[in-house]
C-alpha cells in the first residue's frame, strides 16, 4: 500500500481537489457576474432611453401608417364595390342585348321562313300555270298538226287519184304535184 499512500500524498484525494475546483469556479462566476451587471447597468440604461427614444419618434408615424392602412383598406373597398357594380351592369347589358339579340334573330327566321313559303307558293302557282300553258300550247300544236296531217293526205290522196286517171303525164305531172 505503500504506493497508493504516496500517489495520495502526491495529489491529494481527488474528491477534495474537484470540490476545491468547484468553489473556485462559483466564486469566480459570481465576482464576473456581479461586474457584468456593475458593466452593463449603463449600457442597459441607455438602450431602455434609446427604445423610449424610438417608441416617442415612431409614434407619430404609427399613427400615421394605420390611418394610412385604414384609408387604403376603405379605398380599396370602394374600388371593389364600384369595380363589382360595372362588372355587374356589364354582364346584366351583355345578357340583355343576348336575349334581344336572340328574339330578334327568332322574328328575322320566322319572317324569313314566311317570305320563302311564300315565294314557294308563287313560284308553285307560276309554275302550274306555265305547265297549263305549256299543255294547251302542246294540244293545240297537236290539233294543228293533225290536221296539217289529215289535209296533206287528202291532198295526196287526190294527187294520187289524178295520178291514176292520167297514166301518159302521171309520172312527171305527179312528180310537179308533189313539189307544190
Amino acid at each position: 500500500m505503500g504506493l497508493g499512500t504516496f500517489f495520495r500524498n502526491l495529489f491529494g484525494s481527488s474528491k477534495e481537489k474537484a470540490t476545491e475546483v468547484a468553489e473556485n469556479v462559483e466564486e469566480f462566476a459570481r465576482e464576473n457576474y456581479e461586474k457584468a451587471k456593475v458593466n452593463a447597468a449603463p449600457i442597459i440604461e441607455k438602450a431602455e432611453e434609446y427604445l423610449e427614444t424610438a417608441k416617442e419618434k415612431a409614434a407619430p408615424y404609427l399613427d400615421k401608417a394605420e390611418e394610412f392602412a385604414e384609408e387604403a383598406k376603405e379605398k380599396a373597398i370602394e374600388a371593389y364595390e364600384t369595380v363589382k357594380e360595372k362588372v355587374t351592369d356589364f354582364v346584366d347589358q351583355a345578357h340583355e342585348k343576348k336575349e334581344q339579340t336572340v328574339d330578334f334573330v327568332e322574328i328575322k327566321a320566322e319572317e324569313t321562313k314566311e317570305v320563302v313559303k311564300e315565294k314557294v307558293e308563287e313560284a308553285k302557282e307560276v309554275v302550274a300555270e306555265k305547265v297549263e300553258a305549256a299543255e294547251v300550247k302542246a294540244e293545240e300544236i297537236a290539233a294543228t298538226v293533225s290536221e296539217e296531217i289529215e289535209e296533206a293526205e287528202e291532198i295526196l290522196e287526190k294527187k294520187a287519184q289524178r295520178a291514176e286517171i292520167h297514166p301518159e303525164t302521171s309520172g312527171q305531172k305527179a312528180a310537179d304535184e308533189i313539189g307544190d
